[in-house]
């Protein structure tokens, strides 16, 4: 999930382990919170924030400290980088002694230990922050008593499982100077003169895309409707592109309300239709019988908005879906692509209920894929620290050479049945893969590789299969490295999570080739399914 990994990555940038170290629990779930709120995600509580917390930093202890009757639960091993902007919000210093909110009040410190940086970056191991051989003298207190603090006890190695880094908030970058300067995500890029530099020319997307209108309708009046009605709505959908190409989200809730709402008393009817008009050319028969046009009509309406829609996410917002984009960028994405839902359905008040249904699945679908698509390129941008770096890839090679995968293999023969020489030539196969130089510029292109020879044809069933198949073996490779404690688990996860959803990216666009249509149509046309079923029973019931 996006939330869940953009926390992972938020924590991995601010926090880091180190011995001797206590941050007050309530302080870290306050710069969550104030994380959440400048990023508008809905935080977890702090019993789940908890749990996440302790699967990133295995092995985390708490701790009550402080005087009696003023005493706090704290985090043991961890404390807040010293690079970090939250540095800033509380009394932290570089070294290991932490002051919490209300001990600063008190004068209550905590003696500070030679630091130990446990660990860093994923993209550099070896880097060291000022300060960090060096220990903090605890300050002095009128307060504070006169005998000298004893050191707490030694804790026990903290590992951390590293999902990701940000590049652009380290002072060396990952990839090397001579590198291509695309490859760096620039998180803080918020000008919007950059975020538009990362969308696609919305000029040439009607132009390209726009469908052919139909031909077949042989009632004069229906006729003339619609051929108004999709010169209108080439328009309309010129008002959108025009808007997200501008970076307007916002935008898009006025255009179709102001398109399928227009009251039958406006003005210059001649420019526009009315909402009586687009009820009547967009409402089924009720007669079964009759040769009405309208559902065709409708037909292609939502038609258009498959192909519209596809456009949109492939040649404007997400053009090259696996560069890095900023991300002030994929939370403007992400913020539009909850809201359209909504924006639909209040557009469309008083229409057929069939219509609607279809209308409602579409955007469904869009808002859907655009959510996938964002957080595969979120999870692409997190992988380039970890297969950019051959100290980390060296030891993922270590840690899967442990792994015992003819136990893997006996487990899962009797579930899933694959032929054991394929299932061989893939674990060699991605173990050549690490060994490469660049082991990121060919992980797409290996990910193709394996769909090729596992899925003979495009059968949506094939497909679940094997997708099904790909999970559960994954599941136990990544149970042995769990049972092993693997060092590099982390970014098994990590990659695993894009390798997983790049997998079914390219399954579903080799299964709407194979039908004709596009993967949102796909998509889409499964959602209104469902959504007829549980009318139906609810019909039933009632």
């Amino acid at each position: 999930d996006f939330a869940i990994n953009f926390q992972v990555q938020w924590l991995i940038e601010n926090y880091e382990t180190a011995e001797g170290v206590s941050l007050p629990r309530s302080t870290l779930y306050s710069h969550y919170q104030q994380h959440c709120q400048q990023h508008n995600i809905e935080p977890v509580n702090a019993a789940s924030f908890g749990k996440l917390i302790r699967s990133v930093f295995i092995g985390l202890r708490t701790r009550r400290l402080g005087t009696r009757g003023n005493s706090k639960y704290h985090y043991y091993g961890i404390r807040v980088k010293p690079g970090s902007s939250l540095a800033r919000l509380n009394d932290i210093g570089t070294g290991a002694g932490i002051i919490s909110g209300s001990e600063s009040s008190t004068h209550v410190y905590l003696q500070a230990i030679p630091n130990t940086i446990i660990t860093a970056f994923v993209s550099n191991p070896a880097r060291r922050w000022p300060d960090s051989t060096t220990s903090a003298p605890a300050p002095e207190s009128s307060a504070a008593p006169s005998r000298p603090h004893r050191p707490p006890k030694e804790p026990k190695p903290v590992t951390p499982l590293v999902l990701e880094v940000s590049v652009e908030r380290s002072s060396k970058p990952v990839v090397s100077a001579s590198a291509d300067n695309s490859h760096q995500t620039p998180v803080n890029s918020a000008a919007p003169e950059v975020l538009l530099s990362y969308l696609g020319d919305s000029a040439l997307i009607l132009p390209t895309v726009w469908p052919e209108v139909p031909d077949n309708l042989n009632v004069n009046e229906t006729q003339k409707l619609f051929s108004k009605f999709t010169s209108l709505y080439r328009s309309h959908y010129d008002e959108i592109v025009t808007a997200l190409g501008n970076l307007q989200f916002n935008s898009v809730e006025l255009i179709w309300q102001q398109f399928w709402q227009r009251p039958d008393n406006c003005d210059n009817k001649d420019d526009v239709m009315t909402i009586s008009q687009l009820q009547a050319l967009t409402t089924s028969s009720a007669d079964e019988s009759s040769e009405s046009t309208i559902p065709a009509i409708a037909d292609w309406i939502i038609q258009t908005d498959y192909t519209m829609y596809n456009a949109i996410i492939s040649s404007l917002l997400l053009p090259n879906l696996l560069r890095p984009i900023p991300q002030n960028l994929t939370q403007q994405i992400r913020n539009f692509a909850k809201n359209i839902n909504q924006w639909m359905t209040n557009a469309l008040v008083g229409y057929d209920d069939e219509f609607v249904v279809l209308k409602v699945a579409a955007v469904g679908a869009f808002s859907h894929t655009l959510r996938r698509y964002t957080s595969l390129n979120h999870l692409s941008s997190a992988a380039r620290a970890v297969l950019q770096n051959q100290q980390q890839i060296q030891q993922m090679i270590n840690d899967l050479n442990r792994v015992d995968f003819k136990n893997v293999q006996e487990q899962a023969s009797w579930v899933c049945q694959c032929d054991d020489e394929v299932v061989e030539q893939i674990e060699q196969s991605f173990k050549l893969l690490l060994q490469e130089s660049n082991p990121f510029d060919k992980w797409g292109v290996w990910c193709e590789q394996i769909l090729e020879l596992c899925l003979t044809d495009d059968d949506v069933r094939s497909a679940t299969q094997f997708f099904f198949k790909w999970g559960f073996y994954s599941s136990l490779v990544m149970r042995d490295l769990t049972l092993r404690s693997a060092s590099s688990f982390g970014s098994f996860h990590l990659i695993r999570l894009l390798y997983d959803e790049y997998i079914f990216y390219l399954i579903e666009h080799r299964v709407a080739k194979a039908t004709g249509k596009t993967p949102l149509q796909v998509l889409g046309e499964a959602r209104s399914m469902r959504t007829r079923s549980l009318v139906d029973v609810n019909t039933e019931h009632n």
